[in-house]
C-alpha cells in the first residue's frame, strides 16, 4: 500500500544507455516525419554497427564479469585505437568498454597489439 510520501515508480524507465533511442522513437511516433524516421534509423544502423563490431572483436568471450581496471594506459591504448578508426565512442557504444578493459587486464603486450590491428582492420 502507498502512503503520501512515497512516489510511484514511472512505468517509462529507460536504461540510460537508451534514453537516445527512446527519445527518437517516441519523436517518430509522435510527428512521423522523413526526419524522424531517418534519425531512428540511423540510430538504430549505429547500433547494430557496434555490436557487430564488438561481436567480431571479441568473439567468444564471456562479457559478464567486468574486471577491475589497473592497465589504464593499455585501455585508452584501445579506446584510442578504436576511436581513430571505428569512431567516437556514444552513450550506447560505451557499455562495450568492458570488453576491452577486460582485455587489457588478461593479455600479454602482443595480445594487445594484435587487438589494435584487429579494431582496425574491422572497423576500415
Amino acid at each position: 500500500m502507498e502512503t503520501d510520501d512515497e512516489t510511484p515508480k514511472s512505468k517509462n524507465i529507460v536504461n540510460s544507455r537508451d534514453v537516445k533511442l527512446d527519445y527518437l522513437y517516441n519523436r517518430y511516433l509522435q510527428y512521423q516525419t522523413e526526419e524522424a524516421s531517418a534519425e531512428l534509423h540511423d540510430e538504430i544502423a549505429h547500433r547494430l554497427n557496434v555490436d557487430k563490431t564488438f561481436n567480431q572483436l571479441f568473439e567468444g568471450e564471456n562479457s559478464e564479469e567486468t574486471l577491475e581496471v589497473t592497465d589504464f594506459d593499455c585501455l585508452r591504448f584501445l579506446m584510442g585505437t578504436y576511436k581513430t578508426h571505428c569512431g567516437e565512442f556514444t552513450d550506447y557504444s560505451l557499455k562495450h568498454v568492458r570488453y576491452l578493459s577486460n582485455h587489457c587486464e588478461t593479455s600479454t603486450p602482443n595480445q594487445v597489439l594484435n587487438m589494435a590491428y584487429k579494431i582496425q582492420e574491422i572497423c576500415q
